[in-house]
């Protein structure tokens, strides 16, 4: 309750960390934003791993939000089409994307135009990132596209649109050294 509380109440370009074990909540937190406010803008989740991404996908489906389709992809990956890739593009530049699963690579690389095109537009809210704690637990050189999040937050929030982003860092398993 806590958490969601914090959450519900974040000022945009602030940042909230969450550790709580598995099991008890944290998916709520970026399911919340889509289930509470029909225009709350893109909630994109960062995640490590396809599997992942696609458990994460299911479960919103069987939330049943009214805004969000089972025929079109919120879990970005390589086993997707070029069209339906091209769909959820399309989608984030336009505000239809209410919530998006993909890897930092993903973001970092090929959704990383249409994700700057919506921060401009004012049309990306929120920034998970699930499993936070690899960050410092993988050290500097193993996948450096999570050590790039932090530059991809600041230039989403220096685009001079009026939304900041809100971020949310998530893990079961945070370290005192991972919280310096």
């Amino acid at each position: 309750r806590v958490a969601l509380s914090a959450l519900l109440s974040m000022e945009g370009g602030s940042t909230l960390v969450v550790n709580l074990p598995t099991g008890s909540g944290k998916s709520l937190l970026f399911q919340a934003p889509i289930m509470m406010d029909k225009d709350c803008g893109l909630v994109l989740v960062v995640v490590p791993t396809t599997a992942l991404a696609l458990d994460q996908e299911r479960r919103i489906f069987d939330l049943g939000i009214p805004e969000i389709s089972n025929s079109q992809p919120i879990a970005f990956h390589s086993g997707l089409s070029e069209d339906e890739r091209q769909l959820v593009k399309d989608k984030i530049k336009n505000g239809t994307q209410k919530i998006l699963f993909a890897s930092p690579q993903a973001v970092m690389g090929s959704l990383l135009p249409s994700l700057y095109k919506a921060g401009r537009s004012g049309l990306f809210s929120y920034l998970f990132i699930d499993e936070a704690h690899v960050f410092s637990g993988w050290g500097e050189t193993f996948r450096p596209d999570y050590q790039a999040l932090p530059g991809f937050r600041r230039g989403i929030n220096e685009l001079g649109s009026i939304n900041k982003l809100k971020t949310v860092l998530l893990s079961a398993t945070f370290t005192k050294t991972d919280l310096d």
